[in-house]
């Protein structure tokens, strides 16, 4: 049985301000939008990560809410 996530692509785009996730089909046409996730960040500061326990909090909230449209 193939793995249900086979041909996804995501992008997580960690800033300052807020972190971004965004999930993607392959698919023979090319790409297809599938989700994407955006909370406020925790734990950098201006392009550095200071706290990572916080970073990673953040990231893992906007992987849920993409994963929620997928």
């Amino acid at each position: 049985m193939a793995n249900q996530y086979q041909h996804l692509v995501t992008a997580i785009d960690v800033g300052s301000a807020k972190t971004c996730v965004l999930v993607a089909e392959i698919t023979d046409a090319g790409l297809r939008y599938r989700g994407h996730g955006v909370v406020e960040s925790r734990g950098s500061r201006k392009g550095i990560i200071v706290d990572l326990d916080k970073a990673v909090g953040s990231i893992q909230k906007a992987v849920e809410q993409a994963e929620d449209l997928v």
